[in-house]
């Protein structure tokens, strides 16, 4: 990492110079009003620790950070790009770009609701897991799917899990158990499509 003199820190600077850096955390910091620009956009701040640098804060040794703040863009023109770039060493193509993960800038709400891609992720297993049942046995799938209607909102994410008489994906084997249907329709498809 390139320290430069400019830069004007609440603690005593680092010295002007190169720097091995370790990425140790990437900050949302949300939709931020940009006085120069009068307008909002979404922005998210890298954060670094300098391995061997430490530096005392109200009494307390700690880690030396160093953190930049980038708006979160994937466009060819964007600092955030160029700094990928030239972190990796490497410029990149549109495509190369996006099949190197560029393509989940565009996708603002990671970062600014990550929760919802894990919420996605954990009623999905769970909606796999109601197809298979409901294949099995109709009637009790569709009394448990009610059940969980019914009770929506009123119980923690495990207790409706309870209710439904569904797995929790957080034990053992309970996403290969979830998935295994999907799978099987998926290579029955597979298989008809190659007939």
């Amino acid at each position: 990492m390139k320290i430069k003199d400019r830069a004007k820190p609440k603690v005593p600077p680092v010295e002007a110079g190169v720097y091995m850096a370790v990425c140790v955390g990437f900050i949302d910091l949300g939709e931020q009003y940009s006085e120069k620009f009068k307008n909002y956009s979404y922005k998210g701040m890298y954060v670094w620790e300098l391995p061997g640098e430490t530096i005392e804060i109200d009494g307390e040794v700690k880690p030396r950070q160093l953190s930049k703040e980038f708006t979160i863009s994937g466009s060819n023109k964007s600092n955030l790009r160029k700094f990928i770039e030239s972190w990796n060493g490497k410029n990149y193509s549109d495509d190369e770009f996006m099949d190197r993960g560029g393509y989940w800038y565009h996708k603002l709400h990671i970062f600014l609701y990550p929760f919802y891609y894990i919420n996605y992720t954990l009623t999905t297993m769970g909606a796999m897991e109601f197809k298979k049942r409901y294949a099995e046995d109709k009637e009790q799938a569709w009394k448990d799917y009610l059940a969980l209607c019914n009770a929506g909102g009123s119980k923690s994410y495990l207790g409706l899990l309870k209710v439904a008489n569904l797995h929790v994906p957080f034990e053992e084997g309970c996403v290969k158990e979830s998935i295994s249907y999907a799978k099987e329709i998926l290579l029955k498809a597979i298989e008809e499509e190659q007939k």
